[in-house]
């Protein structure tokens, strides 16, 4: 099970973080309510729930969803019908007004079982009021005639609010060192591996709508995400989004450019993975930008004593440590407990000579 490490191969001078930049047209979306709907079936007739909010300080500005969508009544001879990318959901706040969420939720074009977990972005114009609470009207329309079913089971609808963006791009290259067969969608498994993959583990300070946007040069790129471990031995397990960069994805990308809309929630350990395409061409150096309500968080890939950020801990460990000696900085604290100390000093010594 490799949840012990993160395996980008990124370092310190490679991440150029954007945080405080300015806020782009829409902004991010913010987690700021949730209410559970349970399982629910949506024939060809639409179905309604009624969900009711506690009071809410933020402005209401957009929707999430998060469930599994699965096919009840389907084709399974050709996978032809139905698709979670048909579904859309209206949504009637107390005294209105009525929206449609009718950008693709999920994004496979097959009728296996898929984790959704999605957010509309704006779609309330100023917002809504509900400092006092209330209740809210969803109407889910499946997308598809009869007699084709679909279910939404342990679905948790959510309000969001428009903040600021909050931006970094990092850049990497699978690691040759670590190889896989990857997913080639949500329920099978790639015969073009095994093929080095890169990893990052991560955790999100703020519940709420995250883009992971990532660019190849040339050739192909895939990416995926992870919810709460990643085996690369069982490429299928935990898998909760994936992006095809081919130019023959669902929404339209050119060639060498796969991009994750995920709605991520705080206390949940998330891996976001690049891929090579497969083992017939070499892995193609990414650059991965990351937009949403906050910051990531790396998580899962500490390197005791490694205060540069090189994933060594040699002499310029030691010299930031010694140089930054009584400080309250970054710079040198190791242990992360706000000040550098004796505490980070000794990490440094006792890991001496080490790598991760």
């Amino acid at each position: 099970m490799l949840t012990a490490r993160r395996l980008t191969v990124l370092s310190v001078s490679s991440l150029v973080v954007l945080a405080g930049s300015a806020p782009s047209v829409s902004g991010a979306e913010k987690l700021v309510g949730s209410a559970t709907a349970g399982d629910l079936v949506i024939n060809s007739s639409d179905l309604t729930v009624n969900l009711e909010f506690d009071p809410i300080a933020e402005s209401v500005t957009g929707l999430g969803l998060t469930a599994l969508w699965t096919a009840i009544v389907a084709d399974k001879s050709d996978g032809i019908r139905p698709w979670s990318l048909d579904m859309s959901i209206s949504a009637t706040p107390p005294g209105g007004p009525t929206v449609l969420w009718d950008d693709p939720i999920g994004g496979d074009r097959t009728i296996a079982d898929y984790p959704l977990a999605d957010t509309s972005g704006p779609l309330f114009g100023s917002g809504v009021d509900l400092s006092a609470g209330g209740t809210l009207s969803f109407t889910i329309d499946s997308g598809n005639p009869s007699p084709w079913v679909i279910g939404l089971n342990d679905a948790v609808f959510h309000l969001t609010t428009t903040v600021p963006d909050e931006s970094e791009v990092r850049e990497g290259i699978a690691d040759s060192e670590e190889q896989w067969n990857r997913p080639f969608f949500i329920e099978g498994v790639s015969g073009l591996g095994p093929v080095s993959f890169d990893v990052i583990e991560f955790t999100v300070p703020v519940s709420g709508g995250y883009t992971f946007d990532s660019i190849v040069d040339s050739g192909n790129n895939f990416t995926y995400i992870y919810k709460d471990a990643f085996d690369p031995e069982q490429p299928l397990d935990n898998l909760l989004d994936y992006s095809l960069g081919n130019g023959f994805g669902p929404f339209g990308l050119p060639q060498g450019q796969s991009k994750i809309d995920a709605l991520l929630l705080e206390d949940t350990t998330y891996f976001f993975v690049t891929s090579q395409w497969d083992r017939f061409t070499a892995a193609q150096p990414f650059t991965l930008t990351i937009t949403g309500p906050a910051l990531i968080e790396d998580a899962g890939s500490a390197c005791p004593g490694d205060a540069t950020g090189d994933q060594v801990v040699d002499l310029a460990d030691l010299n930031l440590v010694l140089a930054n000696f009584g400080q309250t900085t970054a710079d040198g604290d190791v242990t992360e407990d706000g000040q550098v100390d004796l505490a980070d000093l000794n990490a440094v010594l006792a890991n001496f000579g080490g790598s991760c």
